[in-house]
């Protein structure tokens, strides 16, 4: 596999893991990492979102947009607190269907034989 750790936008994406972003078309989710895919079908970088209850593999031919810093302090710091509330991957979410370490380990189950983290996965909350 390529070293893909230094592209530039890949160091520079890597400083919003665990962030809330706008992401595709105006969505937020939190920014988890980044997945090299090399299918015989597909080959290409994808951003890892986490919506709260599943991950999106967007596209990075386009952008991810940083929250934090950019909206109000207060406004960042309740979406961190209602994530913890609901947020499969958090310990204080009473409706994940799975234990919180099982939940995790499922998704990265579902990643194929093709996929490859390029940046560690980011779970907490920033």
């Amino acid at each position: 596999m390529k070293n893909l750790q230094n592209i530039p936008f890949v160091v520079e994406a890597s400083k919003l893991l665990g962030q809330f972003v706008i992401y595709g078309t105006y969505k937020i989710g939190r920014f988890i990492g980044i997945v090299y895919t090399d299918s015989p079908e597909d080959s290409d970088l994808y951003y890892v979102i986490f919506d709260g209850k599943k991950v999106i593999f967007d596209t990075c031919l386009s952008g991810i947009y940083p929250l934090k810093g950019c909206i109000q302090e207060r406004a960042y710091e309740d979406m961190i607190r209602t994530a913890k509330l609901n947020h499969y991957d958090q310990e204080g979410c009473m409706s994940s269907p799975l234990p919180r370490d099982q939940f995790k380990a499922e998704v990265i189950g579902k990643l194929t034989k093709y996929d490859h983290w390029i940046t560690p996965i980011v779970w907490d909350l920033i």
